[in-house]
């Protein structure tokens, strides 16, 4: 409940710029031992980062709290993103990983990657299949909380 309070709260927040980009990227593994999910709506930018943990006995889990980041992003920093996107490939992605997911069974990490800009708009989404730029497009992510603003 506090994530769907929270999200709604950035959503409805509007940033002194206009920023044409709608970023929804969820990233999570088998079991919900983690998940990442960054929005960008108006120019605000919040990254949800939630990992368990385990007691040292290694058969309870820990109550946490997410670590949660969020910063308005300039007009510039938005597109820096999309142009690092658009030249990792990230809009000849598939819209799904695999393209038939009958009978699989997914015991791995999955992802959801939602853009619309003027530049790029993509809606993909994998379950232990990933491109072969994965890795790259979800460090550019991470990056955008863990680079001091200019």
């Amino acid at each position: 409940m506090f994530r769907l309070l929270f999200g709604l709260f950035i959503f409805i927040s509007i940033s002194a710029q206009s920023i044409e980009l709608t970023v929804n990227y969820t990233e999570s593994s088998f079991l919900g031992f983690y998940k990442h999910q960054t929005y960008i709506k108006s120019g605000q930018y919040t990254h949800i980062d939630e990992h368990y943990k385990m007691d040292e006995t290694g058969l309870d889990v820990i109550p946490y709290v997410p670590d949660v980041y969020s910063l308005s992003l300039s007009k510039e920093q938005a597109n820096s993103l999309i142009e690092k996107l658009i030249k990792l490939g990230v809009n000849d992605w598939e819209k799904q990983y695999p393209e038939n997911i009958a009978g699989l069974i997914c015991d791995g990490p999955s992802f959801n990657l939602y853009i619309k800009s003027e530049k790029l708009n993509i809606n993909s989404k994998g379950y232990c299949y990933f491109p072969e730029s994965y890795k790259k497009v979800a460090a550019v992510f991470e990056s955008v909380h863990k680079t001091p603003n200019k």
